[in-house]
């Protein structure tokens, strides 16, 4: 059994809870032990398969024990199967999962064999070979607090059956929009990720979720997300959007702690507006980036990061920054000068930027 990646699954994609995960891939028997050992405070424990050839009965029967025992924390994943079918009919063996990832699929039969899975809390679904629009009206799926749907084969799920989903408090997709609004009726929604938007979606509906926290905007193709509205949001990340011109002025994000845009090639400005609780700034690859306005309205910017961006860095120093500030990074490409910047900043008494450990070693058992 060897300890894989400790990144989040999907982590680009899916991002609502920030979980470190050690992945266990293809084990060949499980033991609830070593699971419960492996898993802390953030830390997560993932069981996966690139391949369901070598699930004998009693590995699964051993799998569903484990998953009845530890609950969420215990992630089941099935991914890639390249060059096979993914009978979803394995889930049949384990009707006491809570957390399942099927993703990569390509060719994928028995999908609706969910309906086994009545304990599921959160599940994600980025599996593409598949054509039921309808799957989100399986009753079992109805009690998810969590939920990531992405591509199938058509991009034609109908969202509409969300309108059940009264304990959702996570919602993710990527690519499915039809009747997408109806999530602005879910009670407990907060966090909200949207892939592969279109630039013929009207974003405005997501202005109507009364208490969304998180917001991600990733992929597809947008030119600004002016509009939007969420004065109880707290992190905002944009990223790789094309054609993104403006974000519009962030204060109107009263609440918002954490921002993070990376990607963007054609946003030239960054208002801030009045963020009084706005802690963490991550900004990178914005080539065009020239101008960031109103750090001398954070009083609790604690870390800033700022990669390959236009900004002059003669011109950013000597702007008025919060006393607030400890951590700075800024790097723009060139060695010599970043060095150089890294020794001022330094010498100002700017620590770098500290970035949340999520390492764990590679072991095997």
């Amino acid at each position: 059994m060897f300890l894989k990646e400790t990144c989040p699954p999907l982590a680009v994609l899916w991002s609502m809870k920030m979980y470190c995960y050690h992945r266990i891939e293809s084990p060949r028997a499980i033991d609830i032990t070593e699971i419960k050992n492996l898993i802390s405070p953030g830390w997560r424990v993932v069981i996966q398969f690139g391949s369901t050839s070598s699930c004998s009965p009693e590995l699964l029967a051993e799998l569903n024990q484990a998953a009845k025992l530890i609950g969420p924390d215990l992630q089941i994943r099935f991914w890639g199967h390249f060059g096979e079918q993914f009978n979803a009919s394995i889930l049949r063996s384990i009707p006491e999962a809570t957390n399942v990832i099927i993703d990569g699929m390509n060719n994928c039969i028995n999908i609706c064999d969910l309906s086994y899975l009545s304990n599921l809390k959160e599940l994600n679904l980025g599996a593409s070979g598949f054509d039921v629009p309808d799957i989100l009206s399986i009753e079992a799926l109805h009690g998810l607090d969590t939920l990531f749907i992405g591509e199938n084969k058509k991009s034609n799920i109908d969202l509409i059956h969300l309108r059940k989903y009264q304990k959702l408090r996570d919602f993710g997709t990527g690519g499915q929009f039809k009747n997408i609004d109806v999530i602005t009726q879910l009670p407990k929604l907060r966090n909200l990720s949207l892939l592969q938007i279109k630039n013929t979606l009207d974003l405005s509906f997501v202005s109507k979720i009364r208490n969304l926290q998180d917001l991600s905007v990733q992929f597809g193709g947008y030119e600004s997300i002016a509009e939007i509205e969420a004065p109880e949001l707290r992190e905002l990340r944009i990223m790789r959007v094309r054609g993104l011109k403006e974000l519009g002025d962030i204060g109107r994000f009263p609440r918002l702690e954490k921002l993070e845009i990376s990607g963007q090639i054609q946003l030239d400005s960054l208002k801030l507006g009045e963020n009084p609780l706005l802690r963490d700034i991550y900004i990178s690859t914005c080539k065009t980036l020239s101008r960031i306005d109103g750090f001398e309205g954070l009083p609790k910017l604690e870390q800033l990061w700022l990669f390959r961006t236009a900004l002059d860095y003669d011109a950013f120093i000597s702007a008025k920054m919060p006393s607030s500030l400890r951590g700075i990074t800024f790097f723009n490409g060139g060695k010599k000068k970043d060095d150089v910047i890294e020794k001022d900043l330094s010498l100002k008494g700017y620590r770098k930027y500290q970035f949340e450990a999520c390492v764990a070693p590679i072991s095997e058992v």
